[in-house]
């Protein structure tokens, strides 16, 4: 019987044959450096809206993580965040949104924070706590307002109001924000930062999975980075792609950390090589593991898909690294489950696309069953903690292109 991670149940388990036809629907696929969405299945893409469209101040944006939900109303609606990009870092200033697919008209939108209940984290504009100090620059002003957000996720929507969770990367920070109708500023109700004492050292959090069971709310995240560190085994190579998955849930009114993978060592640090898109089926994790088959931390090119279960207490145990049957990950950085229990995996072909040699492609695939292992999943440049298993090709490459695409996300029929 195959795993629940890897074919859930509701849609049941596809097909042995390789040759399973492409599901009825369509994706929804960010163009990071041309800052706009597209639709996409396995005829090819076509526009969606850009940055540009929903922010008239955005001459250079660039189109971070898309999302699809179903609101209050029934209606659907794509979450888009953005940032500008002025090929500096001036002003990264990040928005993000809820945009009717149909009509493209923004619904709300959040444009700025009010960190007032965290005193001394910012320091604002006395006449409006949404923005910072006049006199403010650099980080003092950065830590007033999102800069380089990646992903907004809604997780509770009320006739007044919205509750949104916000991976604001280049602050290094996780929040949780209500959102006013009719107001573009979120009042941050939750911090995760240095100021937690479980956050560590974790940086560039670029992925969001919130949900609530029985035992309460949860929030697992996939952070690309950390503090550079001088721990034994990681002091010669470790900066900003020495990356954690960590998983956080509610206790009384804080919140706190349940586990971090791959765990920390007895003996020396672990970390993933620059970490992206945790996506959380049932049963277990999977990740893109962006650089796991490269040289260096942060360098190189080789990827592939990252998989763990989670024991009876919910921690993550490793479970392979798999690389394609056919083709190569060069920077894998998203992935979403289909209804037949396929996975699409959207590859950017390089961090960013200045002076890449790969295209972005995606490949649609069929994960091996979970491995039994003794190995972490951690990188170093020998893959003495890597298990490789392969997945198998069933369509790809798909959406080839010399930009960077950045996110995947499956809308059906």
């Amino acid at each position: 019987m195959r795993s629940a991670w890897v074919c859930m149940a509701l849609a049941g388990c596809m097909a042995e044959d390789p040759a399973v036809p492409w599901p009825a629907g369509l994706a929804l696929i960010s163009n990071l450096n041309q800052g706009a969405w597209l639709w996409g299945d396995a005829t090819g893409t076509e526009p969606f809206v850009a940055a540009a469209e929903l922010d008239p101040a955005c001459a250079e944006c660039i189109a971070f993580q898309g999302r699809l939900r179903t609101g209050a109303d029934g209606e659907l609606e794509a979450v888009l965040t953005w940032s500008q990009h002025d090929g500096g870092v001036d002003d990264l200033r990040s928005r993000a949104g809820g945009v009717d697919p149909e009509t493209h008209a923004l619904q709300w939108e959040l444009d700025s924070i009010d960190l007032s209940a965290f005193p001394g984290v910012c320091e604002p504009d006395p006449a409006d706590p949404c923005r910072p100090a006049p006199e403010s620059s650099g980080t003092a002003r950065d830590v007033c307002q999102l800069k380089m957000a990646h992903d907004v996720q809604v997780v509770a929507e009320s006739p007044t109001a919205r509750t949104l969770w916000v991976a604001d990367a280049a602050n290094a920070r996780v929040l949780e924000v209500t959102l006013q109708d009719g107001d573009n500023c979120g009042v941050v109700q939750t911090l995760l930062s240095a100021d937690n004492p479980d956050w560590d050292i974790y940086n560039s959090p670029n992925r969001l999975h919130y949900f609530e069971d029985d035992a309460g709310e949860h929030l697992w995240i996939s952070q690309k980075g950390s503090t550079p560190s001088t721990a034994e085994g990681v002091a010669q190579y470790a900066d900003l792609s020495s990356g954690k998955l960590t998983g956080w849930s509610k206790a009384q009114n804080d919140w706190r950390q349940d586990w971090e993978f791959p765990p920390q060592s007895t003996e020396f640090a672990r970390f993933l090589n620059t970490p992206h898109g945790l996506a959380a089926p049932g049963g277990g994790l999977v990740y893109a593991h962006s650089l796991s088959d490269s040289w260096e931390w942060g360098a190189g090119t080789g990827g592939s898909i990252g998989m763990a279960t989670l024991n009876a207490s919910g921690t993550p145990v490793y479970a392979g690294d798999a690389l394609l049957d056919r083709g190569y990950l060069h920077f894998p950085r998203s992935l979403t489950l289909l209804p037949d229990g396929s996975w699409l995996v959207l590859d950017s072909g390089c961090f960013d696309a200045a002076g890449c040699e790969f295209p972005s492609q995606a490949w649609r695939v069929r994960l091996p069953e979970p491995a039994t292992t003794t190995q972490a999943g951690s990188w170093d440049r020998d893959a003495t903690e890597i298990s490789w298993t392969t997945a198998v090709v069933l369509d790809g490459p798909l959406w080839t292109t010399e930009d960077t695409l950045y996110s995947v996300e499956w809308l059906g029929s």
